[in-house]
């Protein structure tokens, strides 16, 4: 939530996903299982057992037509993915299209490098964020149809 004032506007006109309804997010799994009641008391118990951890979003970074920011440090995000991964060896990070994943939070899909580079200055000019990883959220649903929160789960005890 705290890189919300720094893309949101950017994301509900770059980012498909925003305007479908997630909010700003750096994705551990995608796509996942369906949100059963089961699935969703065993990622209750996986993050009640994850201690929150600070993180900064200090730079951008880029895909071939995409501008994230990167978080600093990003191991606990990819230590996150790992665990998930083995967890649930049947849902793989974007269908296992990837041989390694990057954490991010994306800002913008464009087809223009040029686009992409006017926004990454932009964004450049309002950073650093600093954030606390206290949450993390499984949605269903697509770009097209919308999205649905349909768990919160909140890291450490309680």
């Amino acid at each position: 939530p705290e890189a919300e004032r720094v893309v949101a506007q950017l994301r509900d006109r770059y980012d498909p996903s925003a305007v479908a309804g997630i909010p700003a997010h750096i994705t551990l799994v995608t796509p996942f299982a369906p949100a059963t009641d089961e699935l969703c008391g065993e990622l209750r118990a996986f993050f009640g057992e994850v201690a929150p951890f600070p993180f900064e979003l200090a730079r951008t970074g880029r895909f071939p037509d995409t501008l994230y920011l990167a978080p600093e440090p990003a191991a606990p995000f990819a230590a996150l993915i790992g665990q998930l991964t083995a967890r649930y060896p049947d849902h793989p990070p974007y269908g296992g299209a990837f041989d390694a994943v990057i954490p991010h939070l994306t800002v913008a899909h464009a087809a223009s490098s040029a686009t992409l580079d006017a926004i990454g200055a932009v964004v450049r000019s309002t950073l650093p964020v600093q954030a606390l990883a206290t949450t993390a959220l499984l949605f269903e649903g697509s770009n097209e149809d919308g999205w649905t929160e349909r768990g919160r789960f909140r890291l450490g005890p309680g």
